[in-house]
């Protein structure tokens, strides 16, 4: 029995198993296989035809089944400036539009708006497109982009003015619900994008937190999840947070973040969060806070030094916290917020790590004192550095907190224990 004989389930769990690459020369090969893995929902999701600099001559070769489904597709690494290249993969764009679901372009170079709008323009059931660090030579401000199947778009590009080119090419779509912003600067031309997206529910900032976003004092689109790295603010602004959380409040049901709310306000961020916000679901960092709009039990917690306020918030809110690990990073902070707290915040912890990421190890001795309030604390583990200049203060804390039974000082590669 030749290969392409055997039975369909056993050629689909075959399929499964190859590289996008030795699948693809299987498919143009062979009509029955190119049938039996276009009736495979499962294979069809799961495979990307990856176009780049040493595959699109390929692929423009391939015309022999055009009835073979392509939902993924990934062009990376290609100067359409050369014409040939930018009609190479129109071609392989126009032989599959009506099936291509998912279209991302990487790393690639077009000599115009027209041509970039050459890729985009037959692809009438696209749905989620990615556009990540491209280059458009000419642009043409009067160009614009109607995708009407479009629900979400994933931007990342080196500078302000790509950025605000491209936004401008999508923007006022009616069909867009989710926009994913990469490791950019959020301006406020990025405002302006968004609020003319009458759809826009979903939005995520990855690798940035929400800074002047949030510098407005009320937001007119309704969001129902937003995930981002932080929600910042600049020192100059005047309008705490909560006000632009007010704004959403009864729209937006779920929340990710990264961190935790950074001082000046942050304490009472996240005490509205928590009390007020009504979130079905709510995540910061690898804590799952709220989930199905009940509050979880957590038992563990990490944040900064210029994280205080959030950080006793959390300790008030989660009583069944017992491990936590404190962060001193250069940040300049309000010491004295940390060491004039309520002494019972921390009777449920039992184990403390603190991280010193200073360069001389100064502020570390500024926080220390905060150990005197753990008084159940059975394990403690201190990282920092300047050991030698400042034993005589630590043995003068530790005995005052009797109940530690292990502890570690690590400096460098050199580690105390007792």
């Amino acid at each position: 029995m030749e290969f392409i004989e055997l039975p369909e389930e056993i050629l689909i769990e075959i399929f499964g198993y190859l590289k996008n690459e030795d699948l693809w020369n299987i498919l143009r090969a062979s009509r029955r296989c190119a049938e039996i893995f276009s009736t495979s929902s499962r294979l069809v999701n799961i495979f990307q035809l990856f176009i780049d600099d040493k595959t699109i001559n390929l692929y423009q070769r391939i015309e022999i089944y055009p009835e073979i489904r392509l939902k993924n597709i990934v062009i990376k690494y290609l100067n359409l400036f050369d014409s040939n290249q930018l009609q190479n993969i129109t071609k392989i764009i126009e032989n599959y539009k009506s099936s291509i679901l998912n279209l991302s372009i990487c790393d690639t170079a077009f000599n115009s708006s027209e041509d970039f709008n050459k890729i985009l323009k037959n692809l009438t059931n696209l749905e989620n497109l990615k556009i990540h660090r491209i280059y458009i030579k000419n642009f043409d401000s009067n160009i614009k982009i109607l995708l009407k199947s479009l629900r979400s778009i994933s931007i990342e590009l080196r500078f302000p003015a790509e950025t605000r080119n491209l936004l401008d090419i999508f923007k006022n779509n009616k069909t867009i619900q989710q926009v994913e912003l990469n490791n950019s600067l959020i301006l406020s031309y990025f405002d302006d994008f968004l609020i003319s997206l009458p759809n826009l529910k979903h939005l995520i900032l990855n690798g940035i937190g929400t800074v002047d976003y949030f510098n407005r004092s009320n937001l007119p689109i309704k969001l129902e999840k937003l995930e981002a790295f932080s929600l910042g603010f600049y020192s100059r602004n005047e309008r705490p947070r909560i006000e632009i959380l007010k704004s959403q409040k009864g729209f937006l049901k779920e929340l990710k973040l990264e961190n935790l709310p950074s001082d000046n306000d942050g304490g009472k961020v996240l005490k509205f969060l928590m009390e007020n916000m009504n979130l079905e679901n709510f995540q910061c960092g690898a804590n799952q806070l709220i989930v199905n709009s009940k509050k979880q039990k957590i038992e563990e917690i990490e944040f900064k030094n210029d994280q205080i306020c959030a950080g006793l918030e959390m300790m008030r809110h989660f009583e069944s916290i017992k491990k936590l690990k404190f962060i001193i990073e250069q940040a300049e902070t309000n010491v004295d917020l940390f060491l004039n707290i309520p002494t019972n915040i921390f009777d449920n912890l039992r184990d403390l790590e603190i991280v010193d990421k200073t360069y001389n190890g100064l502020k570390f001795w500024s926080y220390i004192e905060f150990i005197r309030n753990c008084r159940n604390i059975k394990n403690l583990k201190i990282y920092a550095k300047n050991i030698n200049g400042n034993n005589k203060r630590l043995t003068e804390i530790l005995p005052s907190v009797n109940c530690i039974k292990k502890f570690q000082f690590i400096d460098d590669c050199l580690i105390q224990s007792c």
